[in-house]
């Protein structure tokens, strides 16, 4: 931008001259003044264009002697105007044109000079002057105005202050007015809750005037129940919190009105709460809209029309659920989208002539149209569409009502196919049928009233009575009365035909009406009925026939009304009841039927009635009259009419009662021998379990037999074998002749045979280790001892303790599998079979399968040898409580299921198996062949034996040890101090003799050898102990060197090495072969020994 010349520079102090100068050229200044402040170089240019065109225009007429009379009120207008520097330049300007346009050269060069010098001069000059006498006209200026300023200033503080009283007043007034002509109800209150200013309108509420409320409280004034609800809410205020609530102010003349008040806390400079301010609005007519506003929008939103409303751009903008129905789009859909999205295509130009008509502001009525649904369907609609007008009545959308005339559409489709439909009926129709105008015009006929009165050719459209000339006065009245309104009929009219054959028919004649309601015409129903006249007649002899029948026929028949009474019966229904007609008709089904029959009566009637059923049978009985009762076989069907309504019900009744006698007689029999049969199955069943019982009882008895047989076997007849061989042993050590030496050796091999055929014998009569040890011991040792002819894998992972059985159980469950794997071996051809035991809380289950031939089950239970058969052991398993069962299939092999259910509270307690003690009387168990031992001495004897050696025996047979008590006494070394008939027995004879060596026997009742000789070496480890049994294992080896034991011998082996082990055991040296003390494992010789 240009800066004025007068404007000082920004690094230039400004003088006051400077400054006034530059507020009065701010000043009120022309339009010019404000382009020479801002273009002052432009404006300097334009007023010298301005002063050179007037020069050239007016030098024609003054010459050229008034050369610079233009250029000086322009260079003092630039001046004045833009200051001295343009002035200045202008004067330069001025003066170069003169000279080089204007200025005739008149004289000499020197005369041109000065002349332009003294213009120039002249006009500095004139721009000094110019700015003189401009600042001291400022400076004036500025003086005058700081005095008038000073004057306004004091005149307008003294405006101001009575403009600001005046405005006050005016703004009391204006508020008065305000307040007086607001919408709202405007009280003050004190902190005393006293009126200090009411507006007119409340006082008008209160039917008082403003001054009547000043300085009264407002319980004075206001009714008890207003100020009751009022005072709560306007001590709140009083408190400093603004409150509103609703309402209710009883009026006067316009009812009740409803008050929104709200009341504020009026607090002072300082906060303090000064007053409360109370604003009513009067919101009953805003209610009153509102709920008129929402019972349009509920009318709207449940109107069965479709009614949406669109902008003028054609975008929906309300939706309602009429609509949603209608075209199948939600709320959420339509809206917002445009409106031709509901037209079809082929109508997509009907919307412009509706659009122009709402734009004259023309509604449009009922004008039926296609819109298109969201599916795609297109439905018939009536639509009318009107303006949405804003408050200035400007059209800003439109609304639209559609009705759906879809159903109507297809009803007027419906019509004429059914005006079309009737005109193909009443043509095709197989009756004499025609229908007539009023004047008596044919408008449709039949073919069939053409080929009964023997019409031909074209008959629509000609008079009824030109197309019959002769029909009689009788018929033409007839048609006048149907054309009056009136319906017509004739149910037989005789009628002779020309050729004297007489017929009979029947007609109706019907008036029918037209759209507008008035009578159109006439239609004649004409029918041959002299067929039917004919078979009444003979319908007439049929029902007489019938009626004959009915009253004759030897069962009761009747008809019963709907409601069950009585409406016809013949004479067996009366000989039946014992009633009379006359006093039937007078009842119902149910009054004498008796009580209990009488529900299911009913509820075969109602299927009857509904249709379920088209007749029914029962046995029921009646009541007759003399009150006895009488069984009868009742059929009841339903007479129904043309129409299919039910009419009556045709029962027939038949005499039942001597057959219902006999049937009770039959019945009383037939009780008489189910309950003889169940008396004798009660009686067999009861054979059967005392027969179950005394076989369990013989089976357990075979047992105790055994297992005496057993126990007497092996503690007598083998302890004397083995005696008697330890006392062969001893005799053998004597000095014998080599004959009886032979003998001697032959005799102790017949008694190491008989010794094994009594362990076998024992083992096959009672095994011990079931008494002892329990059923799963036992299975486990029948599992190896069966090895040589069967392999036998027991699974019993699932046992994790002792079983609780009675020694019965586990006796008879031990024969059966027995017995099932003995059946195995003769039957099943195979080597192998499979034992699994399966305990749960409630059962116990053994199951023996093999993979075998299989078998028949039926044809098994006789296929075993006697009294081994799978019938026995499904016996013993019922006589325990239990269950057999068999799976078996021919080359699928045999399972064969033993499942036997616990009663642990029923059963004693049971005893823990120490499984090291059950496993070593397995292994001696099935120790079954003699050993033959030879007697050989040891040569070592110890020398450094300065005492006897004190010995303690232990077994359980006395003669035993009477024998080795022998042996051991007849040793210079050897010492017997005690014998102990048990473990416990030795337990305490050791702590009281302190024995050097014990000699214990394995298998001893109470306390075993294993156990003993644990506590024993606990006690006292110094003590050797040599363990002895009859049997030779080196599973039993290790036990006893596990207990402590520190050699191992056989009974039968004890009277040639007894001694020497004995010796051995107490210096811990290896004596022989045939016995040494136990510092490893070892193997056993023929003779059952341990050696190396």
């Amino acid at each position: 931008m240009h800066r004025s010349p007068m404007e000082p520079m920004a690094s230039e102090p400004i003088s006051p001259d400077a400054q006034m100068l530059n507020e009065s050229r701010q000043g009120p200044l022309s339009w010019w003044s404000h382009f020479a402040e801002r273009h002052p170089t432009l404006l300097t240019a334009v007023v010298l264009g301005i002063a050179t065109g007037l020069r050239m225009a007016l030098t024609p007429l003054w010459g050229s002697g008034y050369t610079f009379i233009t250029y000086y009120p322009a260079i003092m207008f630039v001046a004045v105007a833009c200051g001295w520097r343009h002035g200045t330049g202008a004067t330069l300007v001025s003066a170069a044109l003169s000279g080089w346009f204007f200025l005739d050269v008149q004289g000499s060069v020197r005369e041109q000079q000065a002349a332009l010098a003294i213009f120039i001069a002249a006009n500095l000059i004139i721009v000094s002057l110019s700015e003189a006498i401009t600042r001291a006209r400022l400076r004036a200026q500025a003086e005058t105005t700081q005095v008038r300023a000073e004057e306004q200033h004091l005149r307008l503080e003294i405006e101001a202050r009575a403009q600001a009283e005046e405005r006050v007043r005016a703004s009391q007034r204006q508020m008065q007015f305000v307040t007086d002509h607001a919408p709202v109800l405007i009280a003050q209150c004190g902190t005393d809750s006293r009126y200090r200013f009411v507006n007119r309108q409340y006082a008008e509420l209160l039917g008082r005037t403003p001054e009547q409320l000043i300085g009264r409280h407002p319980s004075e004034v206001l009714a008890a129940e207003v100020y009751q609800q009022s005072a709560s809410y306007m001590a709140e205020a009083l408190a400093g919190r603004q409150v509103r609530f609703d309402q209710q102010f009883p009026g006067t003349n316009s009812g009740s009105r409803l008050l929104q008040v709200t009341y504020a806390p009026e607090c002072d400079e300082r906060g303090t709460v000064t007053g409360c301010i109370a604003a009513i609005v009067d919101i009953t007519e805003r209610k009153r809209a509102e709920e008129a506003r929402a019972m349009l929008a509920a009318i709207v939103e449940s109107s069965e029309d479709a009614i949406v409303s669109k902008d003028l751009n054609g975008i929906i903008t309300s939706w309602n659920r009429g609509a949603e129905r209608l075209y199948g789009y939600s709320q959420q859909e339509a809206v917002g989208q445009p409106v031709t999205m509901l037209v079809p295509e082929d109508r997509l130009d009907h919307e412009v002539p509706i659009l122009e008509q709402i734009g004259r502001g023309e509604a449009v009525q009922q004008y039926e149209t296609e819109r298109r649904r969201k599916d795609g369907t297109r439905i018939h609609i009536a639509l009318t569409v009107s303006a949405i007008r804003n408050d200035e009545g400007r059209i800003v959308g439109v609304s639209k009502v559609a009705h759906d005339i879809t159903e109507r559409k297809q009803a007027e489709a419906a019509l004429r196919e059914s005006e079309e439909r009737l005109r193909l009926f009443i043509e095709h129709a197989p009756a004499a049928i025609a229908m007539f105008d009023r004047q008596m015009r044919y408008v449709a006929v039949s073919r069939r009233w053409l080929a009964d009165y023997g019409l031909e050719g074209e008959v629509l459209g000609r008079s009824h009575y030109d197309v019959f000339p002769d029909v009689p006065d009788g018929w033409r009245r007839a048609h006048q009365q149907g054309l009056a309104g009136m319906v017509m009929r004739a149910e037989e009219d005789r009628f002779e035909r020309s050729d004297g054959t007489v017929f009979w028919i029947r007609w109706e004649i019907h008036p029918w009406r037209d759209k507008s309601g008035g009578i159109g015409g006439i239609i004649i129903f004409a029918e041959d009925i002299t067929d039917g006249r004919m078979a009444e007649q003979a319908l007439r002899e049929s029902e007489a026939q019938h009626r004959a029948t009915f009253d004759n026929a030897a069962v009761g028949i009747a008809h019963v009304g709907l409601d069950g009474r009585w409406l016809r019966c013949n004479d067996a229904v009366c000989a039946l009841t014992g009633y009379s007609r006359a006093e039937l008709l007078g009842k119902t089904f149910a009054d004498i039927t008796y009580p209990e029959d009488l529900e299911p009566d009913w509820v075969a009637v109602r299927r009857l009635l509904t249709g379920e059923i088209e007749t029914f049978s029962m046995e029921k009985r009646y009541i007759r009259k003399d009150g006895s009762l009488i069984w009868v076989h009742l059929t009841v069907s339903l007479l129904r009419d043309a129409q299919g309504c039910p009419q009556q019900f045709i029962s027939i009744v038949q005499d039942i009662q001597s057959r219902k006698e006999a049937q009770s007689q039959l019945l009383q029999l037939a009780d008489d021998l189910e309950r003889r049969v169940e008396e004798r199955t009660r009686e067999l069943a009861d054979s059967q379990d005392r027969l179950r019982a005394l076989t369990t009882d013989l089976n357990l008895a075979e047992h105790r037999i055994r297992k005496q047989l057993a126990t007497d076997l092996h503690d007598y007849l083998a302890q004397l074998l083995v005696l008697s061989r330890i006392k062969l042993g001893q005799a053998k050590l004597e000095e014998v002749t080599p004959a009886a030496a032979q003998a001697m050796t032959d005799v102790q091999e017949v008694m190491d045979q008989a010794l094994a055929y009594t362990r076998t014998l024992v083992a096959q009569l009672s095994p011990p280790i079931l008494n002892e040890f329990g059923l799963l011991m036992a299975l486990r040792w029948l599992a190896d001892r069966m090895q040589r002819e069967l392999t036998v894998v027991l699974e019993s992972e699932t046992i994790t303790e002792s079983l609780p059985l009675s020694e019965e159980q586990s006796v008879l469950l031990f024969q059966s599998v027995r017995e099932l794997l003995m059946n195995i071996v003769k039957h099943a051809g195979t080597s192998e079979a499979r034992i699994t035991v399966a305990q749960s809380e409630a059962s116990l289950s053994i199951t023996v399968s093999d993979r075998g031939a299989g078998c028949d089950p039926v044809a098994a239970e006789t296929g075993l040898e006697a009294g081994f058969g799978l019938f026995s052991i499904r016996e013993r398993m019922k006589a325990l409580g239990g269950s057999f069962d068999v799976q078996s299939m021919p080359g699928e092999g045999t399972i064969a299921i033993l499942t036997l259910p616990l009663d642990r509270e029923s059963l004693p307690p049971v005893k823990p198996v120490d499984e090291s003690a059950a496993q070593a009387a397995l292994t001696d168990a099935l120790s079954f062949e003699a050993e033959t031992p030879g007697v050989q001495r040891s040569g070592h004897v110890p020398s450094l034996m300065r005492s006897k050696i004190r010995v303690v025996l232990v077994d359980d047979h006395q003669m035993l040890r009477q024998g080795l008590r022998t042996i051991v006494n007849g040793h210079p070394q050897l010492e017997v101090v005690g014998e102990a008939g048990d473990g416990l027995e030795a337990i305490e004879l050791v702590r009281i003799l302190k024995p050097n060596v014990v000699v214990m026997d394995v298998n001893m009742p109470r306390c075993d050898g294993v156990q003993a000789t644990k506590r024993i070496k606990e006690e006292c480890p110094e003590i050797h102990i040599l363990a002895l049994s009859m049997h030779s294992s080196s599973d039993m080896f290790e036990r006893m060197k596990q207990a402590g034991a520190c050699g191992y011998l056989t009974k039968e082996s004890a009277g040639g090495r007894l001694c020497q082990a004995i010796v051995d055991a107490t210096v811990g040296v290896e004596s022989s072969s045939e016995a040494r003390p136990i510092h490893g494992r070892g193997e056993t010789n023929r003779r059952g020994d341990i050696v190396s």
